[in-house]
């Protein structure tokens, strides 16, 4: 059976003989397993989601990242351990996605007590204690509203994903930005404006 009629068949439910059950519940375990699974934590932001991101904020650091998918000059790698340094200036985040992203929020969310201001990629798990920790803390919220291709994955994300804005407590973003807003529209959204992204924006705690 090719690799697409197996896809099909997983997607649309058709009724199968048992040979073809099975074959098809296999390459369907691997399949989301190869992609999804927490066996891969460090995927990387597609270009077209940080790029006009970058032009907003001029990213100095990326603060958990490697050589192969570190999306400024300036990147803490998994041997420099971005948690035990100091975030300074503009940050971009795009935190492991297994159980260690609660340190990551964290350290986000401590930063900015000394004027930091750290942009996230997270996943929206908003059943999860650290996002009901400390994402109520965060200054600028905004959910996407299609699921992320990160680079070098065959297919979308099975979460949705939101932006997430720590900034020092009284931050005014769209001043910060140089960005204004008509009719309560998305603060981020005109960054993506005809680059085929959608943002809805859910709060704005220091805005």
């Amino acid at each position: 059976m090719s690799e697409y009629k197996k896809k099909r068949e997983i997607e649309n439910h058709d009724p199968l003989s048992n040979s073809q059950a099975h074959e098809t519940t296999a390459y369907a375990g691997s399949y989301l397993r190869g992609i999804f699974s927490h066996d891969k934590t460090d995927w990387e932001t597609p270009p077209e989601l940080f790029d006009p991101l970058n032009e907003l904020f001029h990213f100095g650091t990326d603060v958990c990242a490697t050589s192969e998918n570190a999306k400024c000059i300036n990147y803490y790698s998994p041997e420099e351990n971005g948690l035990a340094q100091d975030w300074r200036g503009h940050c971009w985040m795009n935190p492991p996605y297994g159980g260690e992203i609660r340190q990551w929020v964290a350290k986000a969310v401590e930063s900015t007590l000394w004027g930091t201001i750290t942009v996230c990629l997270l996943p929206a798990r908003t059943d999860t204690g650290w996002w009901h920790d400390f994402i109520a803390r965060a200054t600028h919220v905004e959910f996407i509203r299609h699921r992320v291709r990160f680079v070098g994955a065959k297919s979308s994300a099975p979460f949705p994903s939101a932006l997430v804005v720590f900034a020092p407590e009284g931050t005014e973003l769209s001043d910060l930005l140089g960005i204004g807003r008509k009719n309560g529209n998305s603060i981020l959204g005109g960054a993506f404006q005809g680059r085929g992204w959608v943002v809805t924006q859910v709060n704005t705690v220091g805005n």
